[in-house]
């Protein structure tokens, strides 16, 4: 199994954010269901793995926090764009979830994420499109932002590879509300 914890956005960020996905050529933009906000990604796990992760994650102790996107920007590779992104500001409080989430799965022999944690939302991959273009786009949503919305809880995903993109399906949902019971999504 391949796996990641993440946030998920709400339905009406993710329908914000579908009115970015627009004007480049040779870009496959993520599709709604698959926005959200990578806290961790874990990688290829061995089946009897996944009841010891849930159990670990179960322990990781926050409160709910309050999230804003704002601005938009670009990873590259090899001196092309290859993914754009909108970023996440969740200040200290988003990077110490992601910290305690961090030594959960480090804590059953999982190695650290060898990338540092840059809070983002990726709406695109691009493949060899015009950078003048990318330039354009980058200027026109510079200035994006969303309205605050509340997190009270992060999932943990299974993600399975297709040609038309990666399709995640819920594992396990861990609220960040004190005291409330975990809910159990797949057997």
């Amino acid at each position: 199994m391949r796996l990641f914890v993440a946030i998920e956005m709400p339905p009406s960020i993710k329908e914000e954010l579908s009115g970015l996905c627009h004007g480049l050529p040779r870009v496959r933009w993520n599709r709604p269901e698959q926005m959200h906000l990578t806290l961790r990604f874990i990688g290829e796990v061995e089946e009897g793995a996944l009841e010891e992760l849930c159990e670990s994650l179960s322990q990781v102790e926050h409160g709910p926090l309050e999230l804003q996107l704002r601005g938009v920007g670009q990873f590259l590779r090899n001196k092309q764009t290859d993914v754009l992104w909108v970023a996440v500001d969740g200040g200290q409080r988003l990077r110490e979830l992601q910290t305690r989430i961090e030594r959960a799965i480090r804590a059953l022999g999982f190695r650290s994420d060898r990338k540092p944690f840059h809070p983002h939302v990726t709406l695109a991959r691009l493949k060899n499109t015009p950078e003048t273009r990318v330039g354009h786009w980058l200027d026109q949503f510079r200035f994006f932002e969303s309205e605050p919305f509340m997190v009270r809880e992060f999932t943990l995903f299974r993600s399975v590879l297709h040609p038309g993109g990666a399709r995640h399906t819920v594992e396990e949902v861990f609220p960040l509300d004190a005291g409330v019971e975990r809910l159990r999504i797949a057997d």
